[in-house]
C-alpha cells in the first residue's frame, strides 16, 4: 500500500483537489446568492462569456497552427478537434466556472442597495408559507434563501419588505451579511 501511495501521490493529490473543487467549492459559492440573481447573470452575461472564451481559445490555436504547420488540411482538422474539445470542456465545467466567477464577484463590494419585495400571501406561521413579489423584476420571488432572510411572524399581505444587498466586483448582487 505504501509503495502505491508513493508511486501515485501526485495523481492522488490532483484528484483530491479536482474533487474538492467540483463537490465543495463550486456549490458553496451559490449559497451566498439569491437564485434570481444567479439566473439573471447567467442569462445576461455568462453564456456569451463562455462563447467568447471558446472563440479566443480557437483563434489562439489557429494562430499557433498557422505558425507551426504548413498543411492547411492538418491545421483545419486540428482546429476542429480543439474547437470540439474546448466546447465540451466549457460545457462540462460551466458550473465550476460560475462558482469561480461568483467567488471573484464577492471579493470586492462596489456598492450597496436595497431590493424591495411585497408580501403576496402568508399562509402559515413558518417560512414556507411566505409568498413574495419582486418589485424590481415584476415577478414572483420563490427563493428559500430570500424567505429565510425576510420572514417575520407578524407579516401581513401587502407589506413591503426591503433586503439590503451588496453589488460585487462583476455587478452581481448578493444579500448583505
Amino acid at each position: 500500500m505504501k509503495a502505491f501511495i508513493i508511486k501515485y501521490k501526485y495523481t492522488i493529490i490532483y484528484w483530491l483537489v479536482v474533487t474538492s473543487i467540483l463537490l465543495i467549492f463550486a456549490p458553496m459559492q451559490r449559497a451566498d446568492y439569491l437564485e434570481a440573481d444567479i439566473h439573471k447573470f447567467k442569462d445576461e452575461y455568462f453564456i456569451s462569456a463562455l462563447f467568447w472564451i471558446w472563440g479566443v481559445i480557437c483563434v489562439l490555436w489557429l494562430i499557433m497552427l498557422c505558425i507551426n504547420t504548413k498543411s492547411i488540411k492538418t491545421s483545419f482538422v486540428s482546429l476542429l478537434y480543439v474547437s470540439f474539445i474546448t466546447a465540451c470542456l466549457l460545457f462540462i465545467f460551466k458550473d465550476v466556472l460560475l462558482g469561480g466567477i461568483l467567488f471573484i464577484n464577492k471579493l470586492y463590494k462596489r456598492d450597496s442597495t436595497q431590493k424591495k419585495y411585497t408580501v403576496i400571501q402568508v399562509t402559515r406561521e413558518e417560512q414556507s408559507g411566505l409568498f413574495l413579489f419582486d418589485l424590481e423584476n415584476q415577478a414572483a420571488a420563490s427563493d428559500d434563501k430570500l424567505r429565510e432572510k425576510l420572514y417575520r411572524p407578524e407579516l401581513k399581505p401587502q407589506d413591503t419588505l426591503t433586503l439590503p444587498v451588496d453589488i460585487g466586483l462583476l455587478g452581481i448582487t448578493f444579500p448583505h451579511e
